[in-house]
């Protein structure tokens, strides 16, 4: 019985490791993008991480860009802190899941209604219906579910849920669960940056305590509805005005160089 404990406390992180290890990957899949060595990454808080180039030690921050609310084509609001509440119940289905000693490595995807009502929730008994309805499935390695609720009469799932995809997957590392909203893309604009620059550059002091070069990225997730942006002809980088050493947008697969950094060449 120790040893299964063992085993499944190994998989169960908490909230601030699970956010580490996001901003990890998005480092990694940054410098990917950079062409910039991984051999050299030292995870901090302020900045969040220092990496290696060209000789010199440098200072990363990472920070995600979001927009408070955004009103959809049907008239209606989706709310970052409506978000909030998704990821919520999304972070204690997993962990009750994986609590299940029997329980396989299973990737999840989850869509919820993006309407007021997701606001009246009771997110403990959604939690638990949703990993229950998920160990039920007993999915191995391959093994792929899908479930629209349009699809049939009678859905079992909560009405809050618009789809659920589960992936039976090797090991539990692998076995992320996250919620996928619907969405048009939004204008990526020069305030929306700069807002979330100044409000970054508050703690640039206590970063050059550590390492006097630093930099400055912004992701977007276009998993999440209020982080769903796209770059227009019309956005100019380069009105951009950040006092960090350099200061980048990054998509998750593209970089946009932003202020003076705009204008070096690659």
């Amino acid at each position: 019985m120790s040893e299964c404990s063992g085993k499944i406390n190994r998989f169960i992180m908490s909230d601030n490791k699970l956010q580490k290890s996001r901003e990890r990957l998005l480092l990694e899949s940054f410098l990917d993008v950079m062409c910039i060595s991984k051999e050299f990454i030292e995870e901090r808080e302020s900045p969040d991480f220092l990496i290696q180039f060209e000789g010199r030690k440098i200072g990363v921050e990472l920070t995600d860009l979001f927009v408070n609310m955004r009103q959809t084509t049907g008239g209606k609001f989706l709310t970052q802190a409506q978000e909030s509440i998704s990821r919520k119940i999304i972070n204690q289905s997993q962990k009750l899941y994986q609590q299940d000693i029997l329980s396989t490595p299973v990737r999840v995807s989850i869509g919820f209604l993006d309407d007021l009502r997701v606001l009246d929730r009771n997110c403990d008994e959604e939690a638990k219906f949703i990993a229950e309805f998920v160990r039920d499935l007993r999915l191995f390695n391959g093994e792929y579910f899908e479930f629209n609720p349009d699809e049939i009469e009678h859905s079992p799932l909560p009405e809050e849920i618009t789809f659920l995809h589960a992936l039976g997957v090797p090991e539990f590392a692998m076995a992320s669960w996250d919620v996928v909203d619907a969405g048009i893309p939004m204008p990526i604009s020069v305030e929306l940056l700069q807002e979330r620059i100044e409000d970054k550059s508050k703690k640039l002091k206590e970063y050059q305590k550590v390492v006097s070069e630093n930099w400055l990225v912004i992701t977007g997730n276009n998993f999440k509805f209020s982080q769903m942006f796209k770059i227009t002809s019309e956005f100019d980088p380069t009105l951009i005005s950040s006092p960090f050493s350099k200061t980048f947008y990054f998509s998750g697969t593209a970089i946009v160089k932003l202020g003076s950094n705009a204008k070096e060449s690659d």
